[in-house]
């Protein structure tokens, strides 16, 4: 699957962003019929212009050099990430769990 296959039709909401380390975390919950959750995490993060919550219609990357841009759209509005990279996870948690990609350090 792809991102996009798993990014369509899902409500997304803004779990953090962190600035010092250029990373950006993007949550599905599981609602609207869905029993799984997806988490879009993103690295090396240039630039944001995206709203804190919406519905994805559709995901893409564009082509070229780094930073990658990847764009969403919501209904007439289009939303874009400049990073490095992004990868997808996808759990059957709640929406109080922790998300998938934190990370326990022990000393």
């Amino acid at each position: 699957m792809t991102i996009r296959d798993v990014a369509l039709g899902r409500r997304f909401v803004v779990w953090s962003y962190t600035p010092t380390h250029s990373t950006f975390l993007l949550m599905s919950t599981r609602e609207f019929g869905y029993d799984t959750r997806v988490c879009l995490l993103f690295e090396g993060v240039e630039f944001l212009s995206i709203a804190t919550d919406f519905i994805c219609d559709n995901f893409a990357q564009g082509e070229g050099s780094m930073p990658r841009i990847y764009y969403f759209t919501a209904g007439d509005r289009r939303f874009e990430v400049r990073a490095a990279d992004v990868r997808y996870e996808q759990d059957s948690g709640a929406y109080d769990d922790k998300n998938i990609f934190d990370r326990t350090f022990k000393v």
